[in-house]
């Protein structure tokens, strides 16, 4: 899938627009149906620090975010797909970030 950076201009939003492409290679698991791979974007968070998102901990080497080059450590992470992550139980959050294999996730970065 591509793999595109952008500026997020409309609305009221400050952050930029990051739009990762998911991977089986960067660890997915079944499907709750079987019917597919789920597949994560590479990254994993520190608890929320009052910014409005979520610090991001850890970019996995060799994983969609970290091929997509943009991300770092430290970087906040607002929402993913327009779902804001602050305030979310770990289920929720979990869920915004897994998507299909191959699937695009947009990101709104702080």
């Amino acid at each position: 899938g591509s793999v595109g950076v952008g500026a997020e201009m409309s609305g009221e939003s400050i952050g930029s627009e990051v739009s990762i492409s998911s991977s089986v290679a960067g660890g997915g698991e079944s499907g709750s149906k079987g019917d597919g791979k789920l597949a994560g974007i590479g990254l994993t968070f520190s608890r929320a620090d009052g910014s409005g998102g979520l610090p991001v901990k850890r970019v996995k080497d060799d994983g969609p975010a970290a091929v997509e080059g943009s991300l770092r450590p430290g970087d906040v992470i607002l929402s993913i797909d327009g779902v804001a992550l602050e305030g979310l139980d770990q289920k929720a959050m979990t869920k915004a970030m897994m998507g299909g294999a191959g699937s695009v996730a947009v990101l709104e970065v702080l």
